[in-house]
């Protein structure tokens, strides 16, 4: 088993740019993700099937500007 841990950092200057910040991150916690800290979330992968499906949910799910990192542990 690994941790699949989601880390963001997305801008919030203008409204539309903090619409998309908390859609993504009510996403997270919505597909099941922790959050450990505000931008960064966590979530168990029990198979490595399991951890391509969720980084391709992550990546069909990104923001159109900030920068967001996924890292296996």
């Amino acid at each position: 088993m690994v941790w699949l841990i989601v880390a963001s950092i997305l801008p919030v200057g203008s409204k539309p740019q903090r619409k998309a910040a908390t859609g993504f991150r009510e996403w997270l916690k919505d597909d099941g993700y922790l959050m450990l800290q505000f931008s960064v979330y966590a979530r168990a992968c029990v198979t490595f099937a399991r951890q391509e499906t969720h980084i391709d949910r992550v990546k069909k799910n990104l923001p159109p500007e900030g920068s967001v990192r996924a890292i296996f542990v």
